[in-house]
């Protein structure tokens, strides 16, 4: 992304960036209405549109059905003017999809990791990255998103993945933009599940949304404020590190490493009734300093007999107007795909910074 603080043309290039984005949002639109929408000047509009025609980035979208007097022109986001491959990492297989640049999912695949073969696993995504090129040309190609089952520092470097240990400390960004010379964007698999929840499940039902994983432990990601939100070591939503019951400075390091939550998830077991209380106490401590609209639990242990269970509990413990709404997500993966496609999206969009930003 380019910082554009005080560099020349930096006006020109904020107005291209929202007009853009109005595009975006309110096309098909004339002229006069992304005037009065960003407050800029008629002439101002006509000379960046015919820019942003002129690259391609939008396209006439017909003329505006008034009944009398002169029609004006309608443009829109040129959704074909490149494509993003979305690649989600699970244990054994990837979850693909390719999307427009307007953010709909026009092909879908999974591809699985032939563990028998002599390739590393990173050769391995290599291969399914080139699958997804031959599809839509490599000249259409314009960025790369790949969700990953570990953590990814501030340097995008990968770390804490387990399940693919040939990763840790992997700069993979680093190594896929070498190849394909195109931006690739890396990141958490709960964050961008998060994202693609929120967006497309949420559909603008609140700002603040927290999305519990429990499974293979326990992970999170948190919006704030209708942003992903990170912290400052990207450490943010590790909820497993919640200090609760039994935790003191004399507990063992070996629970304190993996999170003593998690810990008492492990030895809850298959009893419902313990399983719901541990996870009730960790939203009743979502709620006190959050407070979001709405908590979205999934993963194995989260099933919906227990969903309903810690409703009522936290029913029972708080205020009507405190109280989120408590979504059972059966199946995650369709909203991963949507995550990461909206975080290539934003990234792309996002050709100015004014600030520094964390999240997506």
């Amino acid at each position: 992304m380019q910082k554009m603080i005080g560099q020349p043309g930096i006006l020109k290039k904020v107005n291209a960036h929202m007009i853009k984005q109005i595009i975006t949002v309110h096309g098909p639109i004339s002229k006069p209405e992304i005037a009065k929408l960003t407050k800029l000047s008629l002439p101002t509009v006509n000379k960046i549109v015919e820019v942003l025609v002129q690259e391609d980035q939008i396209v006439a979208a017909g003329l505006e059905g008034s009944s009398s007097g002169r029609k004006a022109q309608l443009y829109k986001i040129n959704a074909n003017q490149g494509y993003v491959a979305a690649i989600y990492v699970k244990d054994n297989f990837y979850i693909c999809g390719i999307s427009t640049f307007t953010g709909e999912i026009i092909e879908r695949n999974t591809y699985v990791f032939d563990e028998k073969q002599a390739i590393s696993r990173f050769e391995d995504l290599l291969r399914v990255i080139d699958l997804l090129t031959e599809k839509i040309g490599r000249d259409k190609l314009k960025a790369i998103g790949i969700g990953v089952p570990g953590a990814v520092d501030v340097n995008d470097t990968v770390y804490s993945i387990p399940t693919i240990p040939e990763w840790e400390s992997f700069p993979m960004r680093e190594e896929i933009e070498k190849r394909y010379e195109i931006p690739v964007f890396v990141e958490n698999d709960i964050n961008l599940t998060t994202v693609g929840y929120f967006n497309a499940g949420l559909e603008g039902r609140g700002e603040n949304m927290m999305y519990i994983y429990l499974g293979q432990g326990i992970g999170a990601g948190l919006i704030i404020h209708k942003k992903l939100y990170k912290g400052m070591s990207n450490f943010a939503g590790e909820l497993s590190y919640m200090v609760v019951d039994g935790f003191d400075s004399n507990t063992p390091h070996e629970w304190r490493s993996k999170g003593l939550l998690e810990r008492q998830l492990d030895q809850a077991g298959r009893n419902r009734d313990k399983v719901a209380n541990i996870i009730f106490k960790m939203c009743m401590n979502v709620v006190s300093i959050v407070n979001p609209e709405c908590i979205v639990l999934t993963g194995a242990l989260a099933n919906e007999e227990i969903v309903r269970s810690v409703e009522k509990a936290l029913s029972d413990s708080l205020h009507q107007w405190n109280m989120p709404q408590l979504v059972y997500l059966q199946n995650p993966d369709p909203y991963s795909i949507q995550g990461i496609v909206s975080m290539c999206l934003s990234h792309i969009d996002s050709q100015i910074q004014l600030v520094n930003r964390q999240g997506i």
